[in-house]
């Protein structure tokens, strides 16, 4: 299978010959611009399938916020709150790079808005 970028969507061609699907990348923001956050920002840039649109933290002067507004990406650092009273639209699916606790209030307020969560870190309760 081979695949391709073009403007936000992505170009899949099966080697089984049923020819080329047009796919709509799925547009990610990550909340947390520490570590955990910082380092998905690098992988998801290079994503063929998401389609990074923003980064959400709470400390504007973040290595992560800092990164993802040098690379051209929109960041919010008044929380996951101001992004969702911004634009939620911006997102099909956060990836929650908080706390363990955040994770639950986080993902209830997400599911409100109709956007999938995925929590990322780890918790042994």
């Amino acid at each position: 299978m081979e695949h391709s970028r073009r403007g936000g969507r992505v170009r899949l061609q099966t080697n089984a010959g049923s020819g080329v699907q047009d796919m709509r990348k799925v547009k990610a923001a990550i909340l947390g611009s520490g570590n955990i956050g910082t380092d998905l920002l690098i992988k998801l840039a290079r994503s063929p399938f998401l389609e990074l649109t923003a980064m959400i933290g709470i400390d504007p002067l973040s290595d992560g916020l800092t990164r993802a507004r040098n690379l051209g990406y929109a960041t919010f650092d008044g929380g996951l709150k101001s992004f969702l009273d911004e634009v939620p639209d911006l997102a099909d699916i956060v990836f929650d790079a908080t706390s363990a606790k955040a994770h639950i209030r986080h993902a209830k307020m997400l599911k409100e808005k109709g956007i999938k969560s995925a929590a990322l870190t780890y918790t042994n309760n």
